[in-house]
């Protein structure tokens, strides 16, 4: 809730992904052209949605002989991977292609969105329905559409309701926690998770030192770093740069 939920949109060019981008942020912060490849970097940005976002906007992956663009596939790519959530964005005029089933099934296993935008290319007014009836658009004519996925226009800005409404659903529903159980411990600040970081590090060194057979004392100085680092969340062992950082971050009265 602090930092933002880290959220990446993921998909081959020239489907709509920094017009998404421009949509959820309600301005023009990436280049949008009919040229497909226009984005080659990836561009981060803070939304607030209800939750707070930190959504990344990136470059289309697809097979290119290009340097400069294959770096940026390569970085969209890494980017999804460690995203909490993904937003796969599918041109909905057009068939499915190899790179959408190759990006499809890159999802599989992670926490994701299929969005299927250019719903507001249908040609004829009477096919420009929201949401399109079933069979006006060709990805649904092939029955390649499946459960969950969403219709959506970035360029309309429709559908963008039904998108947010079901990031919270996912948010609220602890989707995007580790834990199963309702018991879990949470953690409320960056620093914490720095801390316990550490502390893990801090443990492996140990249990690094005792299977190697070296004596107690080189122990325990990696266990006192690990006491240390759990001390700067329990308040036993606070650093002055720890005690600036939290008069910096909160406003303390008497």
């Amino acid at each position: 809730m602090r930092e933002g939920l880290n959220v990446v949109i993921l998909g081959r060019p020239n489907v709509g992904k920094s017009m998404l981008l421009n949509a959820i942020l309600g301005e023009e912060r990436a280049i949008v052209t009919d040229i497909a490849g226009t984005t080659r970097d990836a561009i981060e940005e803070a939304a607030d949605i209800g939750i707070p976002l930190i959504i990344t906007d990136t470059a289309g992956v697809r097979d290119t002989e290009d340097a400069i663009e294959k770096i940026g596939v390569g970085k969209s790519l890494s980017r999804a991977e460690n995203a909490e959530l993904i937003l796969l964005v599918l041109d909905a005029s057009e068939e499915l292609t190899e790179e959408d089933e190759r990006l499809l099934e890159f999802i599989k296993g992670r926490k994701a969105i299929v969005l299927l935008n250019k719903i507001d290319k249908e040609t004829t007014p009477a096919l420009r329905a929201t949401p399109p009836k079933e069979g006006n658009i060709p990805l649904l004519r092939r029955g390649a559409r499946r459960a969950g996925w969403l219709l959506v226009s970035a360029k309309e800005k429709t559908g963008l309701d039904e998108l947010y409404a079901r990031i919270k659903e996912m948010f609220f529903g602890g989707e995007f926690s580790s834990a199963d159980n309702a018991d879990e411990i949470l953690i409320s600040s960056l620093r914490q998770k720095e801390a316990l970081d550490s502390a893990a590090a801090s443990l492996r060194e140990v249990i690094s030192a005792i299977d190697g057979g070296f004596g107690e004392d080189i122990c325990a100085i990696d266990l006192q770093a690990a006491y240390v680092s759990l001390g700067e969340i329990t308040g036993e062992s606070l650093g002055e740069d720890v005690i600036d950082k939290i008069f910096s971050e909160f406003c303390l009265g008497k």
